[in-house]
């Protein structure tokens, strides 16, 4: 989506994007991303490759495959958030899913849909007023998105969950859910590839063709945003953040947090007590 006469408002962080929409505003959407989308209020036709044509009216969640042409018409004021699912945001283990289940997918409709209960709502509508607040960070925005996941999961069986996303479910996808599933659990990118069964300079390649960014560097980064998100907003005692972050000693730790954080596991922790 993008701005233009006819928006009341629009906010994104990370393409993750929040809008109002007057009625009568419409506009094409082609899909570059797999991208999951949220009716929060309103009414909106949408026509999928000039063709299978959708009404949604109540609070909703709907799946928008890439490679597909989206002709949108509000029919009352609207709201809507739409993130896309690139590597990182979707995980078949967020959603306890299996690639054997995904092999035998159901074929599910043109737009995948599913009605939203109200504690789902609530939280997507707290998400979007944090974008378009500007309240978001790295670590809470991950954070709000595997709270999404987890309701999802909670909220539809797997059955459901298997027609809904089976049209995302591809090689690249399957290669970049075995990234977010594993790489929690290996010290380094030499280890991960190992795991993968690909070469190194083959898994090189390939991850740099779809998280846009070297391995190493990624891992490092990744490693940074959960270390943060335990420390500020886990109960975990330091030392099972320690372990589960594969360091070898609390000294370890505290040096890595010294060095990227500024502060001790301990002093961060402190701060976070007395922010509340």
């Amino acid at each position: 989506m993008t701005d233009c006469k006819g928006v009341e408002c629009l906010a994104h962080y990370k393409n993750t994007k929040t809008s109002f929409l007057k009625e009568g505003y419409s506009f094409d959407y082609e899909a570059e991303n797999h991208s999951l989308a949220f009716l929060l209020s309103g009414s909106v036709r949408i026509k999928v490759d000039h063709d299978n044509t959708v009404v949604i009216d109540r609070p909703t969640m709907f799946l928008l495959p890439k490679d597909k042409h989206y002709d949108w018409l509000t029919l009352a004021l609207t709201r809507l958030l739409c993130f896309p699912l690139i590597s990182e945001k979707l995980s078949l283990s967020l959603l306890t899913l299996t690639k054997n289940q995904i092999d035998d997918k159901i074929v599910g409709d043109s737009l995948p849909s599913f009605l939203i209960n109200e504690q789902c709502c609530t939280l997507i509508t707290y998400f979007a007023e944090s974008i378009s607040f500007s309240l978001l960070n790295e670590t809470y925005y991950e954070l709000k998105l595997a709270e999404l996941m987890y309701l999802i999961k909670l909220q539809f069986s797997e059955e459901e969950r298997i027609r809904f996303f089976s049209p995302i479910i591809d090689d690249v996808f399957l290669f970049s859910d075995f990234i977010m599933t594993n790489y929690k659990h290996v010290n380094n990118i030499k280890e991960l590839a190992e795991l993968s069964y690909y070469s190194q300079s083959g898994f090189d390649k390939k991850f740099k063709r779809i998280f846009k960014t070297p391995p190493s560097l990624w891992l490092k980064e990744k490693k940074k945003i959960g270390i943060s998100g335990d420390l500020y907003y886990s109960n975990k005692s330091l030392k099972e953040i320690s372990l589960e972050c594969g360091f070898c000693s609390p000294t370890h730790f505290s040096k890595y947090c010294k060095s990227v954080f500024g502060a001790t596991p301990g002093e961060l922790r402190k701060k976070r007590e007395e922010n509340g």
